[in-house]
C-alpha cells in the first residue's frame, strides 16, 4: 500500500486489522467494523481500490452495510 493510500484512511480505518478487512470482504461485521462510519468505509474503498491490486481488479471488495440507507450513502 502506498503512503498516499495510507494517508487517505480515516483514523478508525487505520485501526482495522487484516482480519477485519477480510471479514468485511466476506460480508461479516467484526467488532471494530461495527463502529465504522460511512466516511471510514469510503476511505478503505478509496485506499484499496486505487491501485492495491493483483492484476486489473481490487484484491477484495469491502462492504459492511447493515441497512439500506447506509448502503445507498456509501455507494
Amino acid at each position: 500500500m502506498t503512503r498516499a493510500a495510507v494517508s487517505s484512511l480515516t483514523p478508525a480505518a487505520r485501526n482495522l486489522t487484516k482480519g477485519d478487512l477480510q471479514a468485511m470482504a466476506d460480508g461479516r461485521v467484526t467488532r471494530k467494523a461495527a463502529g465504522l462510519t460511512v466516511a471510514d468505509i469510503q476511505s478503505v474503498r478509496v485506499a484499496f481500490g486505487s491501485g492495491y491490486d493483483a492484476g486489473a481488479s481490487p484484491v477484495a471488495a469491502v462492504s459492511c452495510c447493515c441497512c439500506t440507507p447506509c448502503c445507498c450513502a456509501a455507494a
